[in-house]
């Protein structure tokens, strides 16, 4: 049961390289306590709606720029909103960056633990802080989030993985891959039981006729020589059977949940998306970058939603698998063929090992080379699920085309010229110190120290939305719109409020038209 009668309270859930190593609610940083956004969003916050005391504390995460890291803190996050489920306390979530992504992932997972009725291991950790939540037969019905009144993301590039096609595994650039369908867990537990029950009935028959050889050899009835050694060659071959097929399920199980979860994506967006208010500028270098890297061809999103049968093959487009240039691996020549006068070569080792040189250049090298660049995709992607590509970057939950403006035209001309005029400001001020230790001779850390070290604060579009006080005063009417109990005196922002109804009413048919193209 919610009450009415307390405060709202308003979570904060910070980005990537965001965090406060030591944890500490006090700090510079937009999402603690007493910096300039905080005390900013104290003042535009209405009445019954309130920042986390000193009781309550901030939620914190590692903020590092991996999807394991993602995960882990939308399982500490569903923790903390299950314990205020529990308490009957309404409450908002406002993100920035990734953090609107570790709240996307919170709520996809609430909606996957109300609907199978069971926690995953992966889960109980996270949720050890609020055991009741557990132990209560209405922890289900916590899982829904009735407490959850609005949701509000700033500058959250939505990254949506999906697995690759392995042994066993349709991957996202297969024609049989679909987000329509039903659940393919039964399909998933029959494969999974096809490959261990072979490797298990070997090893209980050896099991069970283990007392028969056993009273064989102890009444010297027949020779157990062979009978023992066929046993040992069962289990062998039961375990190398069990060893070798483990990989290939565990991939199995965990795109078939990677899968789950991109599907649950769209029953979460249908539910709050009357509450979602995002808000993004079309310069943000955080969004811009990550739909750059992500798979350059790839399918309309609304493709993946037909049936494999009903939908037309999808044509890859022209262009190269990777989206950055591959590293370079590879043999110099030697120095003999670089023309350098005086000649300086050993001629018999140049012979020797020329063969082998253009073996690894032509054979080895760009192996070598294709791995090192997707781990500097995935790198910079923040992608270290195993077996999954990045295949849509977006700054709406869902990867739709032709998306309304993310904020008031105004607004978003204003962070792009605060942005460049901070930028400008920063060039004089490195070019001094590129001179500065030119001419002194000097080390550039020494010739930086030597200065006042400009600062790049608000030098991107992606850090500076919190300095733009018309953008917190969106964020506090989007919270005041969304309470149980509203206040009684509208605010006096008519131009906000409308530009508010502008794109809640843009959301509501983006989203209709999503459907009426793509039914369930």
């Amino acid at each position: 049961m919610i009450d009415a009668q307390s405060d709202e309270l308003v979570i904060l859930v910070h980005g990537t390289f965001a965090g406060d190593k030591d944890r500490r609610d006090e700090g510079p940083r937009w999402w603690q306590r007493g910096s300039t956004t905080w005390e900013a969003l104290t003042e535009v916050l209405p009445p019954g709606a309130v920042l986390p005391d000193e009781e309550t504390g901030l939620f914190h995460w590692t903020g590092a720029n991996a999807q394991s890291e993602r995960l882990r803190g939308s399982a500490d996050l569903l923790a903390v909103l299950l314990w205020l489920e529990e308490r009957g306390r309404s409450y908002h979530l406002v993100g920035h960056s990734h953090g609107g992504s570790v709240i996307w992932e919170a709520l996809v997972s609430a909606q996957l633990l109300s609907e199978t009725k069971e926690v995953p291991s992966s889960l109980r950790g996270s949720l050890g802080i609020a055991p009741a939540s557990l132990k209560s037969k209405h922890w289900v019905e916590w899982a829904q989030l009735p407490g959850l009144r609005s949701v509000t993301t700033v500058g959250t590039p939505f990254l949506h993985f999906l697995p690759r096609t392995t042994w066993l595994t349709s991957g996202w650039r297969s024609r049989r891959f679909t987000l329509k369908g039903h659940d393919v867990g039964f399909v998933r537990n029959m494969v999974s039981l096809s490959i261990y029950v072979p490797a298990l009935v070997v090893m209980v028959g050896a099991l069970l006729g283990l007392p028969a050889l056993t009273i064989g050899a102890i009444l010297e009835l027949f020779d157990v020589a062979v009978p023992f050694g066929l046993m040992g060659l069962a289990w062998g071959a039961a375990l190398v059977l069990t060893a070798v097929l483990f990989g290939p399920v565990n991939r199995l199980l965990f795109a078939d949940a990677l899968t789950h979860r991109a599907r649950t994506s769209r029953t979460v967006f249908e539910r709050f998306a009357d509450r979602w208010l995002g808000l993004w500028a079309p310069d943000d270098e955080a969004i811009g970058m990550l739909r750059g890297v992500a798979a350059p061809r790839r399918p309309d999103y609304r493709w993946l939603w037909h049936p494999a049968a009903d939908r037309e093959p999808w044509a890859a487009p022209e262009g190269t698998g990777t989206p950055i240039p591959r590293v370079p691996v590879r043999i110099a020549d030697p120095i003999s063929n670089t023309g350098m006068v005086p000649h300086a070569s050993l001629w018999k080792l140049t012979r020797t090992l020329g063969p082998l040189r253009a073996v690894f250049n032509r054979w080895i090298g760009p192996r070598i080379s294709g791995a090192i660049s997707r781990l500097l995709l995935h790198t910079v992607q923040g992608n270290d699920l195993p077996h999954t590509s990045l295949v849509y970057a977006s700054p709406w939950p869902l990867p739709l085309d032709d998306l309304p403006p993310g904020l008031p035209e105004t607004l978003a001309f204003r962070l792009t010229a605060h942005a460049n005029a901070r930028a400008a400001q920063l060039a004089p001020a490195i070019r001094e110190i590129l001179a500065q230790a030119a001419l002194d001779g000097i080390s550039l850390p020494q010739a930086a120290a030597s200065r006042q070290r400009p600062r790049p604060d608000g030098a991107l579009v992606h850090t500076g939305y919190f300095e733009d006080p018309e953008l917190v005063r969106l964020i506090g009417l989007h919270i005041e719109r969304h309470m149980a109990r509203p206040p009684l005196k509208a605010p006096d922002e008519p131009a906000l409020l409308s530009w508010l109804d502008e794109n809640a009413e843009a959301v509501q048919r983006r989203l209709a038209e999503f459907r009426s193209a793509v039914p369930e």
